[in-house]
């Protein structure tokens, strides 16, 4: 039995379950099932239920999912880049990154009066050269990116590379050879911080293969 409280200084008493259900309000009632469609009404066209398709991802909006047949037919994948953190951008259609793309553009000659990039435009810039980082260097910002290898030889080889390219162009480039690595700088000291010729610099160097002398990444794993 249940123990009901006592009411105005009344002793206890124990009353009956059942006698407590039609005492106390019914707080939470219990919805009445109505009757399912049947199997044939809820099939999708791959033989799987409406139920089995929204524990699967595939008939809501939670979560990521795999594609399915027809968006793998469709070729969706080939107008989008998956990213490790499952964003998904769209590429640029062939024939704009002819126009778009940093590393086929040429570095222009400054003058006075030249301003620096501002910061919205510079983050719009480094998504183009994602492994270069903005950093602030003696009050000017900077782009400055890491390369590891295994000897000092390796790393004067990198720096041979990097800077035949930035000299033909008529741009100068900063390199320290530092440990087991090597780190290069890239600003425009006539605008006092960076300037569209040091992410087009940038471009550029990303283009040149420095597999052979440089530590590959490893690739990161991540626990779920």
């Amino acid at each position: 039995g249940a123990r009901v409280a006592p009411v105005d200084g009344a002793r206890p008493r124990v009353v009956s379950a059942s006698r407590v259900a039609t005492v106390l309000p019914n707080r939470f009632p219990h919805k009445k099932r109505t009757a399912t469609t049947s199997t044939k009404a809820t099939e999708g066209p791959s033989g799987t239920t409406r139920r089995d398709e929204d524990l699967g991802g595939l008939g809501g909006d939670f979560g990521a999912r795999d594609a399915t047949a027809g968006e793998l037919e469709s070729n969706f994948n080939a107008k989008s880049t998956g990213e490790a953190d499952t964003e998904h951008m769209l590429q640029v259609p062939a024939g704009v990154g002819e126009w778009t793309s940093l590393h086929l553009r040429s570095c222009v000659g400054l003058v006075a009066g030249d301003q620096p990039l501002e910061e919205r435009q510079a983050l719009v810039y480094q998504k183009q050269v994602i492994d270069w980082k903005i950093r602030k260097v003696d009050a000017a910002l900077v782009l400055r990116r890491e390369f590891r290898t295994e000897t000092k030889e390796k790393a004067q080889e990198v720096v041979t590379r990097f800077t035949s390219v930035a000299e033909s162009e008529g741009q100068q480039l900063r390199s320290f050879i530092e440990g087991p690595g090597v780190r290069f700088e890239l600003t425009s000291k006539a605008v006092g911080g960076l300037h569209q010729n040091d992410f087009v610099m940038a471009a550029k160097l990303d283009k040149i293969d420095v597999s052979d002398v440089v530590v590959k990444k490893k690739p990161q794993t991540f626990l779920v």
